[in-house]
Parts: structure tokens; sequence; C-alpha cells
């Protein structure tokens, strides 16, 4: 049971015990501390009834016992415990999600389409991970979901992040594809960087090359003669070039719907509602569910749709500014993981009426070769 250790003081102090006694209150252990001082150990349902006898006597409470002990330490310390259970809950939260998804695997579709089942199952970025049995699961799923793509997987946590390895499915018989190709350049620009696997690489880093031309030949060549051909692998990389156009206004209105949809019943009187208003900028779709041919009133049932109004004004500084990155947008948007940006500049500026026009070159780093059948290419 609970237990409370309280000092007494006062004169006479046997005659308090005596009074304890007699009203039948168990004193459990008793401690002279001088002859007008004493501690004692006495049940804590007994505190209330000491505390109506205790007469001339100063008692204080010096330490409680057992589960009420617990309960005030708890209650005493309760923030510094809530803050520890808070930073534990923190820790466990950020150790517990996953910041990144990585698959080794450099095939631009199968990985399209592996992320796609990934996604399917929860494996994304910013998800609390799973644990072993739960990817085990997930990964047999997806290896029938994509049996015909897929000879393995494995889904590894690691950390923070999941690294996802694979082996694609090698297709054999009839859809097999034996057609020999040449990579050739689908665009102009300089040669920046080659990861060739298989071929006769026929132009070099810092070559200039205009689309159509052979950069890696299929034609392997011994003194002159055709000795043999091979599908030319590989990856090209160069430096080629924009000019974007872009005309950004200085004055803008724009209605564009957030996504959020409501419905709501309202009274039209006249062209007047009364009811609900909803949201505050809105596309309204009026049905009428009851109305009179008669009187200018009908209920209504009004199908909203929230819009975002973006009205401003801009200074030439800012609007040049955003016409910038709407050109940048505009570029980034065609690009690649590995592809990038590397110099940009202004070719032409110029205030015209109620917008700007801006002509901007791009020197751009992205891939530039693709694969095609020689029986297509001329050298």
């Amino acid at each position: 049971m609970n237990t409370v250790l309280i000092n007494v003081k006062g004169r006479n102090i046997n005659n308090f015990i005596y009074k304890l006694h007699n009203s039948k209150i168990n004193i459990l252990k008793i401690k002279y501390l001088n002859s007008k001082e004493i501690d004692i150990e006495v049940y804590y349902k007994d505190i209330d009834l000491i505390n109506d006898i205790k007469g001339i006597y100063e008692i204080s409470i010096k330490k409680y016992k057992g589960i009420k002990r617990i309960k005030n330490m708890i209650n005493y310390h309760k923030f510094f415990i809530i803050s520890i259970f808070i930073g534990i809950l923190i820790l466990y939260i950020l150790t517990n999600i996953i910041y990144d998804v990585d698959i080794i695997y450099s095939g631009s579709k199968l990985k399209e389409d592996l992320t796609y089942e990934l996604r399917k199952y929860g494996i994304t970025k910013y998800s609390f991970s799973k644990d072993y049995d739960a990817l085990e699961n997930i990964k047999n799923k997806i290896l029938i979901d994509m049996k015909d793509e897929l000879e393995w997987l494995t889904i590894e946590k690691n950390g923070t992040k999941y690294i996802v390895t694979l082996e694609p499915r090698k297709i054999n018989g009839n859809d097999k594809d034996d057609t020999i190709y040449n990579i050739i350049a689908k665009k102009d620009g300089i040669i920046k960087r080659m990861d060739v696997s298989s071929g006769d690489i026929v132009k070099n880093i810092n070559d200039y090359v205009k689309k159509g031309d052979v950069i890696v030949s299929s034609n392997i060549m011994l003194n002159d003669n055709l000795k043999t051909k091979v599908r030319a692998l590989g990856e090209i990389y160069g430096e080629v070039w924009y000019k974007v156009h872009i005309e950004y206004p200085l004055n803008y209105y724009e209605e564009k719907e957030t996504g959020k949809k409501k419905t709501i019943y309202n009274i039209k009187f006249m062209d007047r509602y009364i009811g609900i208003n909803g949201f505050k900028n809105k596309k309204i779709e009026d049905i009428s569910i009851i109305k009179n041919d008669i009187l200018p009133i009908s209920i209504n049932k009004q199908i909203q749709r929230e819009i975002e109004i973006i009205d401003y004004k801009l200074g030439y500084e800012e609007a040049l500014l955003k016409a910038h990155q709407s050109a940048r947008k505009k570029i980034m948007d065609r690009l690649d993981e590995n592809e990038y940006i590397i110099d940009e500049k202004d070719l032409k500026y110029e205030p015209k009426d109620s917008k700007i026009v801006l002509d901007i070159f791009y020197t751009v780093y992205e891939s530039i070769g693709e694969s095609v059948g020689d029986i297509d290419v001329v050298q």
C-alpha cells in the first residue's frame, strides 16, 4: 500500500503518538529526532485524519512511498518526461523515413516502369520504411507484375534509403532484336562524353557533329576491309544550343482552379442567393431543383469549384527575372537527371507595350546519340 513519511514537531510529542493510537492510526515506523520532533511512517489513507487531530502540532510531509511517490515524481518531472518522449518520437520518425530510392540500373524505360511499380507499394521518398518481410512481399509481387521485364529483383534498406537492384529478363526466340545499330547524332553539337561498350568509334571528344552523323559505327574494319558487324552500344553526351523567345506581361490576370470542390444548396430570389456562400472565389455550376414559373424564386444545387485569382503588376526588373525563370524552366523540363544547363546569355531585351520581349541563348549538356539501324545510315 501507499505510505508516507511525515515530520511532527511540538511540545510533549508522546501525547501526539497517544492521539494517533486512540484514533486507530497505524504507525509503521517511528524515529525520535529530539524531544520535540519525530519522523513517522503511516498509511497515505490516514493523512486527512491526522490533519484533523493534529491540534497544536506542526506536521509536514517529507516523502511519499509506493505508487503515490511514483505519481508525484511523474507529475513533478512531467515537462521533462514529455520533452524526452517527443524527442524520442521525432528521432524515431526521422530515422524511419526514407529519403531516397536508388535504382541501380541505367536503362531509362525499365527504370521508369519499375519506379511506377515501387510507388504502387509505397516504396517512395518521404515514406515510412518497411521491415524485411514487407520488402520481400513487395519484391515478389513486383516480380509477378513485371514477369516479362525482370529476371530478379532485390529491395534493401540502407540507413534512410532503399537500394533497388535488378536483372532485366533476356528476351529469347522470336522476340529477340537482331538489328545491327549505329549510333548517330540526333542533333547538332560538340561531343563531350562517350561511354561506348561496343562498335567502332568514328567521332571523338570535342568533335563537332551535325544531325545524322555517325558517331559509333557497327562496321568493324581491318585493313580497310569489313571484318564483321556488331551492334553499336553506348551513351553519347554533348554540348548543344538553344534560343528561347519569351514575352512576359507586366500586367497579369489569371483565374486558376485549385482542385477543391463542394456542393451546396441555397435559395435563389431574383439574382440573389440566400444560404451558404461557399468559397470566396469560385466558378459555379447552378442546377435548379425546384422553381416557380410565376415567382422569381427557386431552390438551387450549386457545384462550386474554388479558384485562385492571380492579379499583379510588375516592374521591369521583376518581370525580367520572371521571364528568365520561365525560359529556364522551358529548358529544364526537357532534360533528364544527367543533363543540365552549362551557360545562358541574353541576346535581346526589349520593353514593349505592357510586356517585355527577351531572347536567351542556352548552352546545354545533354544526350545527343541515338541508335539507328545501319541500313538507314549512309556514311
